[in-house]
């Protein structure tokens, strides 16, 4: 009688401890928030606004060369006039899950 009720709270005491771990495995610390794949801290945990340069074109407008453009922009022909367009939104890596 005595060795069953040490087993059964044994098991209990396990249990509960097993459950108390993987709760606080489920929390996650709060600096893995701020972090982005290029490993940039921000703020809300989003992707880094681009800074724009005030003396080059934003996106959308007319251009003649890459130069003209913001950073990382490039001058492509749309219809027929060429435009400063942004680059492609980053892939996700394999297997993240959207």
């Amino acid at each position: 009688m005595t060795r069953s009720l040490f087993l059964v709270a044994l098991l209990l005491s396990a249990l509960s401890v097993g459950g108390w771990l993987g709760l606080g495995a489920q929390a996650t610390p709060a600096h893995a928030q701020t972090l982005t794949w290029a490993g940039q801290a921000t703020p809300t945990g989003d992707s880094p606004s681009p800074q724009y340069d005030p003396k080059k074109k934003l996106p959308g407008a007319a251009c003649k060369t890459a130069d003209e453009c913001q950073k990382h922009h490039t001058c492509e022909k749309v219809g027929d006039k060429q435009v400063c367009k942004e680059p492609p939104p980053p892939r996700l890596p394999p297997g993240a899950v959207t």
